[in-house]
């Protein structure tokens, strides 16, 4: 048997890199206007904050909540934001065409990719010592990808509102139909 456990962090650097540019080429294909990839992004927007959320959740509860020596200050923390729960409604909005949500969403994506980000950067200190390069690799790329795709759609121009039928319109559907 080997003395060294198998190397796996390249693996899910690949793995998030391909979660991150199918995030981002979503995102992309959504700002211009294709409604399957709008829908497909908020859909996956909203499952994977509902997991990434109950996780981190999860994590606070174990490292709070009981006396799990391996829980305590878990790391993983940084890629599986609690707050991401609040990303859900505005998945669920997006794939719904609904726009009014998607500045706000934008920034707490935002706000999920920095602190995923910080995950990475504090491992410099000395007390950030646990081995969670696998996670950090997998969920770094998704959470960039997803933020910039939300920033992307929340700088594009609100749609224009439905023409409103005036009274000469309504008046014409109404009355008797030519032969």
């Amino acid at each position: 048997p080997p003395f060294e456990p198998p190397v796996w962090l390249h693996w899910f650097l690949l793995i998030g890199a391909g979660l991150g540019g199918l995030v981002a080429a979503l995102g992309n294909a959504a700002s211009k206007g294709s409604k399957a990839a709008r829908v497909a992004f908020g859909v996956g927007l909203a499952g994977a904050s509902l997991v990434l959320g109950f996780l981190g959740l999860f994590f606070l509860f174990v490292w709070f909540g009981t006396d799990h020596e391996a829980g305590k200050g878990n790391e993983n923390i940084f890629v599986c934001a609690p707050f991401a729960w609040a990303l859900i409604g505005g998945g669920i909005a997006l794939a719904r065409g609904k726009t009014a949500s998607i500045p706000r969403t934008a920034k707490i994506a935002a706000a999920g990719a920095a602190l995923a980000v910080l995950g990475l950067v504090v491992k410099v200190l000395p007390w950030f010592d646990q081995f969670n390069w696998w996670f950090l690799a997998m969920f770094i790329p998704p959470w960039v990808a997803a933020a910039w795709a939300l920033r992307k759609l929340a700088s594009m121009p609100a749609p224009a509102p439905p023409p409103v039928a005036t009274k000469k319109a309504k008046a014409k559907k109404v009355g008797p139909q030519a032969a």
